[in-house]
């Protein structure tokens, strides 16, 4: 009986040393990521935030959400982010990919990202392309570390790092910043 209470003891001694070995090599983010658990999701869907007075502030769209029960965000697959919709020229974005918190108060477009400011008859007065943008909704901006390139009619800029203002207008290239003007002929 004592021989086999000892190998049960040694078999549990075993299976500790393994899950051990296993905590102490595997990825921290690699854990999160297997451990979570998709509570729902949905496919080429519109959702739009309103005012507390019902006016439409963003709208986004993507062909497919997925939601993570534990830890409430959301990954999308080629998300369309429409915001400042209250103004008269709201910003666009669309990307490969992106992910939303828990509050939906930050959205990152992640790989390939177009920006543009729309105009009041359709197309774009400015467009930013660039990757990997953070978009704080409550602030109104967006911003990357990224290389980034601003057209618009008067030229194009390049640099490296941008940060954009919807209530400003403003968009602010951080570094390495390159500027082409181009003549409007008569």
């Amino acid at each position: 009986m004592s021989r086999w209470l000892s190998g049960i003891g040694l078999l549990a001694l075993v299976l500790a040393i393994a899950w051990l070995a296993r905590e102490l090599t595997e990825p921290q983010a690699e854990r999160r990521l297997a451990s979570q658990e998709v509570d729902f999701y949905m496919t080429d869907f519109t959702t739009v935030a309103m005012s507390p007075t019902g006016i439409r502030q963003r709208e986004l769209r993507a062909e497919r959400l997925v939601h993570y029960a534990d830890s409430g965000t959301q990954d999308l697959t080629a998300p369309h982010l429409c915001v400042a919709l209250d103004r008269p020229n709201p910003w666009c974005a669309v990307a490969e990919r992106g992910w939303v918190s828990a509050d939906q108060d930050t959205v990152r477009l992640l790989g390939d990202v177009h920006l543009w400011e729309a105009g009041p008859a359709g197309g774009s007065l400015v467009d930013v392309y660039t990757q990997d943008v953070t978009v704080l909704t409550g602030p109104q901006h967006a911003s990357t570390e990224r290389p980034a390139r601003i057209v618009g009619r008067w030229g194009e800029a390049t640099g490296v790092g941008m940060v954009a203002r919807w209530p400003e207008r403003q968009i602010r290239l951080l570094s390495q910043v390159t500027t082409r003007y181009e003549t409007q002929s008569r």
